[in-house]
């Protein structure tokens, strides 16, 4: 899948798992035997574990085959870069895979996941639903990576502009750049904040935004249509 390794094309990046998850069954083992294959590129991994993410999320009966898939990555995290763990946190989560949450945390322990994309450990069981120990230790040591990480590639001072400007939604802004295009290069934490670095966060936050509001859509389509099988089924199981 050629495609998959033109990292620097925008239009690819956003559109491929998209298209992916619309193929459905038949993208599950192609998409499978590349994120299997260690030799392939960072980005590659990530893109298709986003598209694994868009299979599941576009169809609800292939859940149970995606989320081992997705698994998998972050069984081994030692073996794949942080980029390919990440996005497949990120799909999990999506999909509301509680099921993977002892493989999720097995890559934050590891230091694998960026927690810039959905936040710390702790962020994650909530996102999740799922109770937190209060002896987990892990907790606090993804916050500690997490605030040096936001700190040095989104200073404080440019979080706090954001939030005058968007409210209460800068980390979320910054999420999306940071699922979308990974690390920025960006100004070293104390450095100068500059206009352009804001006017991207903002147009990110509304992308945020956007996306979230499609991705409800979906799931309620997705509902509708799961609940309008189940009545047609239960009207042939009755004649």
């Amino acid at each position: 899948m050629p495609l998959v390794e033109f990292h620097d094309d925008d239009w690819l990046r956003q559109e491929l798992p998209e298209l992916f998850g619309h193929v459905g069954q038949a993208a599950l083992a192609p998409l499978h035997a590349y994120l299997a294959d260690r030799s392939r590129s960072a980005w590659g991994h990530s893109l298709v574990a986003r598209a694994l993410g868009a299979v599941a999320q576009q169809h609800p009966e292939l859940h149970d085959a995606v989320v081992p898939i997705l698994s998998d990555v972050l069984r081994h995290a030692e073996q794949y870069d942080e980029l390919a763990c990440t996005s497949a946190m990120d799909s999990l989560v999506e999909i509301e895979a509680v099921e993977a949450l002892p493989v999720i945390r097995h890559a934050f322990a590891l230091d694998k996941i960026d927690p810039m994309v959905r936040g710390d450990w702790g962020d994650i069981l909530d996102q999740l639903g799922a109770d937190t120990e209060p002896d987990d230790s892990l907790i606090a040591i993804s916050q500690q990576r997490a605030e040096e990480r936001r700190e040095r590639f989104f200073p404080s001072s440019l979080r706090r502009q954001l939030n005058a400007a968007l409210g209460n939604e800068p980390e979320s802004a910054f999420a999306q750049l940071m699922r979308e295009h990974g690390p920025p290069s960006g100004p070293p934490a104390g450095s100068p904040v500059s206009e352009t670095a804001l006017q991207q966060a903002e147009a990110q936050a509304r992308k945020e935004r956007q996306r979230r509001a499609e991705a409800q859509t979906r799931k309620e389509k997705q509902k509708r249509k799961a609940a309008a099988t189940a009545r047609k089924a239960n009207r042939k199981k009755h004649k």
